[in-house]
C-alpha cells in the first residue's frame, strides 16, 4: 500500500458572504459549500443539506444527533468518513456544512495559505 502524503491541500474559494470556503462532494453526488471554524466542537451540515442527503440515501445514523458521510472530497482532495450533526447555524454562515475542531483534530497541524488559497493539514 502506497504511503499517504504528509500534507493534504484543500483548493478554497470565498463564499457569497467572503468567508473562506472549499467544495465537498458527497459521493460524487452532492456538492456542498463547507466553512471552517475549528471554535465549534462538532461539524455540522444545514437542516436543507440534511434533507438532501437523506432523500438521496448518502447520510447515515452514527449515533445520537449525529450522522456518518462517506466518500468525500474536499476541494479536490480525498478526505476520510466523518461524522456531522445537523445546525441552522451553518445558514448563518451562508454555506451547507461547516467543519470543526473533530475536524481539524484528525491532523497534527493546519493552517491557511491565503495567496495560494490553500488550506494545508498536516498529517505528521
Amino acid at each position: 500500500m502506497p504511503d499517504e502524503p504528509t500534507n493534504l491541500s484543500i483548493q478554497l474559494g470565498e463564499s457569497e458572504t467572503n468567508i473562506l470556503v472549499a467544495r465537498m462532494s458527497v459521493a460524487l453526488d452532492v456538492r456542498l459549500d463547507a466553512a471552517f471554524d475549528p471554535n465549534f466542537r462538532h461539524s455540522f451540515i444545514s437542516p436543507q443539506a440534511h434533507r438532501d442527503l437523506q432523500q438521496r440515501g448518502l447520510i447515515f445514523p452514527a449515533g445520537p444527533r449525529t450522522f456518518l458521510l462517506r466518500d468525500l472530497i474536499l476541494g479536490g482532495t480525498t478526505i476520510p468518513d466523518m461524522t456531522v450533526r445537523v445546525s441552522s447555524v451553518a445558514d448563518v454562515f451562508g454555506v451547507e456544512c461547516v467543519l470543526a475542531a473533530d475536524f481539524f483534530g484528525r491532523f497534527a497541524r493546519w493552517f491557511v495559505d491565503r495567496d495560494a488559497g490553500l488550506l494545508i493539514l498536516g498529517r505528521g
